[in-house]
C-alpha cells in the first residue's frame, strides 16, 4: 500500500480503555456518534472513531498532539454517575497508528462473529464519512489491504457471511452517499442494483453532472440519476455471473441503455 508521507507525519491516535481492559463500553452507544461529531467540529473533519470491545480509538490528523483535550472531551458525553478514574489513555503517532489499526483488524479475525460484526460497523462508518477526507481514505485503504490479505489466505468467510441486502443501492439516496457505499463495500460484499431480475455490482463510480428521474439512466455510458438531482457515472461494473468490466466494454452488449429505469428505489 502506497502511503502519503505528509499524512503519516500528522497521523495521531488516542486509545481510551476502561481500567483493567474490562469489556465495558467507554461511552453509551447513543453518545458515541455525538462524541465523534463534537471532535470533528472542534478538531476538524479529519477525525475517525473506532469502537472495539475494549474501548475507543480516536484517530486524527494534526501537527500537534491533542491527547489531553480528546480525553477531557469524553466526559462531556459520559453520564455523570459513570465518571471515575477507571479510564486509561495512550497516544500513538505516525506509522504506529496505522500498524495499530491494522492489528485491530488482524486480531478481530481470530473471532469470526465479532470480526464480521465489527467490519459491518467499520463499513458503516466509512459510508458515513463518504470517504471524502484524506484520513478516511487512508484508513479505508489500510482496512481494505488487511481485509484482502485475510481473504486470500482463507482466514475469514467474509463475503459469504455479510447479508447481501446491505449492499443494495437505493437510488433515492443522494449521489455522494451512493459513492460512499460503493467505495465502502468494495470489494466485498459490494454495492449492487437489480435490473430485469439480474444483479449488477458497481465496483467503481464517480459523481456525474446529469439530473433526471430517480434511477433513470441518463447516458449511454451508464450515468444514473440519484435522489438529490445529481448522478453517478459508473466506471467499472460486474454483471451477475460474469467478470468485472470497464464501462466501455460493458455497454457494448448491455440491456441497460439510455432511458432505462432502475426501479428498486
Amino acid at each position: 500500500m502506497s502511503l502519503d508521507t505528509s499524512l503519516i507525519n500528522k497521523l495521531q491516535s488516542v486509545r481510551i480503555r476502561n481500567k483493567g481492559f474490562k469489556r465495558k463500553a467507554v461511552l453509551p452507544i447513543d453518545q458515541e456518534l455525538n462524541y465523534w461529531e463534537y471532535l470533528k467540529l472542534t478538531l476538524g473533519e479529519n477525525v475517525f472513531v473506532v469502537k472495539t470491545a475494549l474501548g475507543l480509538d480516536i484517530i486524527y490528523l494534526s501537527e500537534v498532539e491533542r491527547t489531553a483535550y480528546i480525553h477531557q472531551a469524553l466526559y462531556l458525553f459520559k453520564p455523570l454517575l459513570n465518571i471515575d478514574t477507571g479510564i486509561t489513555v495512550k497516544s500513538l503517532s505516525n506509522e504506529d497508528v496505522l500498524k495499530d489499526f491494522g492489528n485491530i483488524v488482524k486480531t478481530l479475525s481470530k473471532h469470526p462473529q465479532l470480526f464480521l460484526s465489527s467490519c459491518k460497523k467499520l463499513i458503516q462508518k466509512f459510508n458515513h464519512t463518504q470517504l471524502r477526507t484524506p484520513l478516511s481514505q487512508l484508513l479505508y485503504n489500510c482496512f481494505d489491504s488487511e481485509l484482502n490479505a485475510l481473504i486470500k489466505v482463507g482466514n475469514i468467510p467474509y463475503a459469504s457471511k455479510i447479508e447481501k441486502s446491505e449492499g443494495e443501492i437505493q437510488w433515492n439516496d443522494n449521489a455522494e452517499s451512493i459513492i460512499g457505499k460503493i467505495n465502502g463495500l468494495y470489494p466485498s460484499p459490494g454495492a449492487f442494483f437489480i435490473f430485469k431480475d439480474e444483479r449488477y455490482k458497481i465496483l467503481k463510480a464517480e459523481l456525474g453532472t446529469k439530473s433526471g428521474e430517480v434511477g433513470e439512466v441518463m447516458t449511454s455510458d451508464l450515468e444514473i440519476s440519484c435522489g438529490d438531482q445529481k448522478s453517478i457515472k459508473v466506471i467499472e461494473i460486474q454483471r451477475q455471473g460474469k467478470k468485472p468490466q470497464n464501462i466501455n466494454e460493458f455497454v457494448l452488449g448491455s440491456q441497460i441503455t439510455k432511458g432505462s429505469r432502475i426501479t428498486n428505489v
